[in-house]
């Protein structure tokens, strides 16, 4: 671990929560997703969410998880160019999240269209999370 650079781990985690919050705000898919999930994102309910902070934080450190993650593959595997990178980030989303993903929808029986917006957010987090982490 001692090789990992937390920086850019930090930075991807950071850019990984703005594109959620940009990607699941009104100005994209907050009204499919809510309808979607039955979840009331209009504040409606009685202002801010209880534990919404706790929420946050721990997606964080879940950002922070994947990045150093994918951190130590690129060291590791010695990929140093930007094509190298969102490959990875694409072989470890068709290859491990996409299809967990939609393993857990099938079972669950949600919508498709759900799986479709959360999977692709998940698609675009690994990219520039590969991207970051290389250049870092």
């Amino acid at each position: 671990m001692a090789h990992v650079h937390w920086i850019g781990v930090l930075v991807a985690s950071v850019v990984a929560m703005v594109i959620g919050f940009t990607w699941y705000s009104p100005a994209l898919f907050a009204k499919p997703w809510s309808k979607l999930t039955g979840i009331d994102c209009s504040g409606k309910e009685g202002g801010k969410k209880k534990g919404m902070g706790r929420v946050l934080a721990v997606a964080f450190i879940l950002n922070v998880m994947t990045a150093t993650a994918i951190d130590f593959i690129i060291r590791r595997m010695g990929i140093w160019t930007l094509d190298g990178a969102l490959k990875l980030g694409f072989l470890l989303w068709i290859g491990f999240v996409a299809p967990a993903m939609l393993s857990a929808v099938l079972w669950e029986k949600k919508p498709f269209a759900l799986y479709l917006i959360n999977v692709f957010h998940c698609l675009v987090v690994l990219e520039a999370m590969s991207a970051i982490l290389l250049i870092s």
